[in-house]
């Protein structure tokens, strides 16, 4: 946690908090009049970037509906109520993800306007896209893309007329480039004492809901599968009662990654039960982070983004303790498929 990487990281999210007022135009010159569906598309790390998203947009927004996708899913199914009322909002890094990408495509054939989220201004997401909004590559990507999905979000939400607080909403999003920093550095060491803790594990249940969902998903797929070659099963929190609950032993590893929403309670009797007949479980909870200078009255909203830079700071702990990079890829890449 040098300062030089503390620099590069915050001078990467500001860039966007300095750009913000044209961004928030350019955004509301593409939302539908009559919005009466938001539909948000990605796949891997993305498609979890986008729950919080999800969950901000279902709280607050009475006049239209959300939906996430996974790139094939839309691309295939095509759902017949996408339309001109419609916006959706595309996710890839690189901005080559065939199945985003066509995803996009499927959707403006049908009269959706599409907001892309890239690394690569001029990808052939970005193309296909009513507008593309770039952020800078380096040590902040997953919460640059949070961040331009979360001031969609309080755009969309300002245009349909909803009953939030706008300049709040908007006062926290530009807090969070310090919010997100803060987060690694007071779970640094917590992390890595989890990292030795189960650097020989091989199976891990990661569990969370809400907002915290994405993050879960994400900490499994990405970080345990593609990136340590671990086995990760992630689960919402609010389902673990309805099945999963009957595989608890004292010996598994158990993660539960909890925010401030209205789940927080779902995943608290997660917690109380597994601290009974389990002996592996730890806990990332938001509510343990010190943010004095962030407002108190929208961490509900922001919590779950929270989650981001700690599982990011978990990843980098365990693979330094099981001396497997990040990096290391054996078929994605590398192989077709």
């Amino acid at each position: 946690m040098t300062k030089g990487r503390q620099a590069l990281f915050k001078a990467s999210l500001e860039s966007i908090v300095e750009n913000s007022q044209h961004l928030q135009k350019d955004i509301q010159a593409v939302i539908p009049v009559e919005l009466r569906h938001v539909g948000l598309i990605g796949c891997g790390g993305t498609i979890a970037q986008l729950y919080p998203l999800q969950y901000l947009l279902d709280r607050y927004g009475k006049s239209f509906v959300t939906t996430v996708y996974n790139g094939a899913e839309l691309a295939n199914r095509r759902p017949a109520y996408l339309g001109p009322n419609s916006l959706m909002v595309a996710s890839s890094h690189s901005g080559g993800t065939r199945e985003t990408v066509e995803a996009v495509r499927a959707a403006r054939e049908q009269g959706a306007k599409v907001i892309a989220i890239t690394g690569n201004g001029s990808s052939a997401l970005a193309e296909a896209a009513d507008l593309c909004l770039t952020y800078q590559d380096g040590p902040a990507l997953s919460e640059a893309k949070l961040m331009l999905g979360y001031l969609i979000g309080i755009q969309v939400l300002a245009a349909s007329d909803q009953v939030v607080d706008h300049e709040g909403l908007l006062a926290a999003w530009r807090a969070l480039p310090d919010a997100f920093w803060l987060t690694m550095e007071q779970l640094a060491e917590r992390a890595q004492e989890y990292a030795n803790s189960v650097r020989d594990e091989r199976l891990f249940y990661v569990l969370g809901a809400g907002g915290a969902y994405g993050a879960a998903y994400a900490f499994c797929i990405c970080k345990l599968m593609e990136m340590q070659w671990r086995h990760g099963v992630p689960l919402n929190a609010a389902e673990f009662f309805h099945g999963p609950v009957e595989v608890t032993e004292g010996e598994l590893a158990f993660l539960v990654l909890m925010s401030e929403d209205n789940l927080r309670p779902t995943a608290e009797r997660v917690v109380r039960f597994l601290a009974k007949y389990s002996f592996a479980v730890h806990v990332i909870d938001t509510r343990t982070i010190e943010l004095p200078a962030f407002p108190a009255a929208q961490r509900e909203e922001f919590s779950s983004l929270l989650l981001w830079p700690a599982i990011n700071i978990y990843a980098e702990k365990l693979s330094e303790a099981t001396g497997h990079p990040l990096s290391r890829r054996r078929y994605m890449g590398i192989v077709d498929f």
